[in-house]
């Protein structure tokens, strides 16, 4: 924070690690942050509809997003581009909490069809929203196998959202996706055993990390 107090991201960090801590209303104050800073960083949003929970009306939680992503909102087809397909999966979540599931999957069907002028291989936030579609879909089987696939980035590239994601919340009672979750805290565990062996002021061998 010392050297990213003015990032957007840094600050969703941040109130993601008060998260996990439990510590809610520092994480939404981290949140306010980060969207004052960027209006368009959609983890921003997610991590303030976390850290809030059940304590403000879905109502009000989408329109934050609308405030943020107006071409998100009307009565026509939303306009889902790669700069806020995220902000488009988030916000279909909470109105499909909201019972508006018309529109909710409108915001699903245009974040799939922009998803499918990318690669398979595609970066983390694109892999991941692939799961994210699938587990607001319903359809926890084809999400983990999505995870799963040999053409997914590794699985350390999604970090603690692969558990504290609130849009996977479906998968967390597969057993299958219990068990990419422990290979994920076993593969973070060898790498803190890695820094522990390390003399303190040594350099950081990367390579030995990522192997």
């Amino acid at each position: 924070m010392q050297r990213g107090a003015t990032s957007s991201y840094a600050n969703v960090i941040a109130g993601m690690q008060q998260l996990v801590r439990g510590k809610t209303a520092d994480a939404e104050a981290f949140a306010h942050r980060a969207i004052q800073l960027d209006p368009k960083n959609w983890y921003g949003y997610l991590l303030l509809d976390s850290a809030t929970g059940n304590s403000v009306d879905a109502n009000e939680v989408s329109q934050r997003y609308l405030a943020g992503f107006p071409e998100l909102g009307g009565s026509g087809e939303p306009t889902v581009t790669d700069n806020n397909f995220g902000a488009a999966i988030d916000l279909a979540a909470v109105l499909a909490r909201s019972g508006n599931v018309a529109r909710s999957n409108q915001l699903l069907d245009g974040a799939e069809r922009l998803l499918r002028q990318f690669p398979l291989n595609a970066n983390r936030d694109h892999a991941l929203a692939e799961v994210q579609i699938l587990a607001l879909r319903g359809r926890p089987r084809e999400a983990i196998a999505r995870l799963r696939a040999p053409d997914r980035p590794s699985l350390r590239t999604f970090g603690n959202l692969l558990q504290y994601d609130p849009l996977l919340a479906s998968l967390h009672g597969e057993p299958e996706f219990k068990g990419i979750l422990m290979e994920y805290q076993a593969e973070m565990a060898r790498q803190r055993a890695e820094l522990a062996k390390r003399p303190k002021d040594a350099p950081l061998d990367l390579a030995s990390l990522s192997r």
